[in-house]
């Protein structure tokens, strides 16, 4: 039980979680409205540590900076975009991609994959990992989302920099919750 893993004092904000995602995941089309939420959640997080940095760990959809600009399903007006239109936030977006490997559907189906088009960010990792931060390389490249479906918008109206691995494994799923 997730529940259960919750410290007592923070019982009653996962409630309230809890009853928003499901309100949220019964509409026809939920993926606005959470990413509006999530905008929301991140942001009472960052109110109540002001005079810190917070760090968000977040699925490259949720975090570009520009994800209403793409076209068909990978058109989302993101996390990213809320915190900005919404709370005036800046954020520091790092997307994370792979050349190759193993991946997990969000169905948990394991997927195997390997990305050779020339313009394609995932063909800078010619080691094992590449940092890339060259807003010219940036820009010069696309990507490709949950590794087989390419983005429209330059790599460098999306994120601030990316990290591409030449090579990934899909997780193992230790307990189905």
């Amino acid at each position: 039980n997730k529940n259960e893993n919750f410290p007592v004092e923070l019982q009653g904000e996962r409630k309230y979680q809890k009853e928003e995602e499901d309100r949220i995941y019964a509409l026809e089309n939920p993926f606005p409205e959470r990413e509006s939420y999530m905008a929301s959640a991140l942001y009472k997080i960052l109110a109540r540590n002001r005079f810190s940095t917070v760090v968000g760990l977040f699925h490259n959809m949720h975090i570009k900076k520009r994800g209403s600009a793409e076209v068909g399903d990978l058109k989302l007006f993101s996390v990213v975009e809320w915190l900005s239109f919404r709370y005036s936030v800046p954020s520091y977006c790092i997307g994370l991609f792979a050349r190759s490997g193993n991946a997990m559907h969000n169905d948990l189906q394991d997927f195997s994959f390997d990305i050779s088009e020339s313009n394609s960010i995932e063909m800078m990792a010619l080691t094992p990992h590449a940092r890339v931060t060259d807003s010219q390389v940036l820009n010069a490249h696309t990507a490709y989302h949950h590794a087989f479906e390419k983005e429209t918008l330059p790599v460098g109206l999306q994120y601030d920099e990316c990290i591409v691995f030449e090579s990934v494994s899909a997780p193992s799923i230790i307990n189905k919750l």
